[in-house]
């Protein structure tokens, strides 16, 4: 992965988490459970240490998160001769072909919905190699695909 896509996953990550924080902080104003009134909210997050803590626990989560969410996988089985299954594996995880190069498969959510929830990161990418099913994407999905390409190969 270049530095460019890397940087990029780390601040959409950073955007969702952020997003997440104040829809929390927003619930606990209308719940009534906040410690703080919310003119004060604001220098809650900023001006204290456990304020500033989760800050720079956000900012470091969304910096490890290319590194730790997107994955390669490999199945061994030629591409060429299971070519069905990896069309049916993605059907069946919500997926369609997007296009093909040469040896590899690009798919995409489906629905443009989950497209959006996953902020555009939901590209999966299927090549063939030396005998071998590389996937390469989203951690979650390349392992779940993983799984049923291997179960659809075996039965």
């Amino acid at each position: 992965m270049g530095k460019e896509k890397y940087v990029i996953r780390a601040v959409k990550y950073l955007i969702r988490l952020l997003v997440l924080l104040a829809a929390l902080f927003l619930l606990m104003m209308i719940t009534g459970t906040s410690r703080v009134p919310a003119s004060q909210l604001f220098a809650e997050i900023f001006w204290t240490t456990r304020g500033l803590l989760l800050l720079v626990a956000v900012v470091l989560l969304s910096a490890a998160y290319p590194k730790l969410g997107y994955v390669e996988r490999s199945v061994a089985a030629p591409l060429e001769e299971y070519r069905r299954q990896v069309l049916d594996t993605f059907e069946l995880g919500g997926y369609r072909l997007d296009r093909e190069e040469g040896n590899r498969m690009f798919f995409r959510a489906a629905s443009p919905l989950r497209r959006v929830m996953m902020l555009g990161e939901d590209p999966i990418t299927v090549t063939g190699a030396d005998g071998q099913i590389i996937l390469t994407g989203p951690r979650k999905h390349v392992a779940t695909a993983e799984f049923r390409l291997k179960s659809f190969i075996q039965a």
